[in-house]
């Protein structure tokens, strides 16, 4: 039988380090942010994007000799 691990007491984390956890969560946040604002401003030339990236991704794999 295998024993129960000691629970541990949690410590709330500094005001920098607090600091430090959101300003990385926020930059994790931004690239995302900035590519959904560009596509709801642009709704065409998204979806003209996607057409074209996916006609390149065919085109590559039918002239691929498998």
């Amino acid at each position: 039988m295998i024993a129960p691990l000691e629970h541990r007491r949690r410590t709330e984390p500094s005001g920098l380090q607090r600091e430090h956890m959101l300003a990385i969560e926020e930059e994790e946040k931004r690239i995302p942010r900035r590519l959904q604002n560009a596509i709801e401003a642009q709704p065409a030339i998204a979806v003209a994007t996607a057409m074209a990236i996916g006609v390149a991704i065919g085109w590559l794999v039918k002239r691929k000799n498998w």
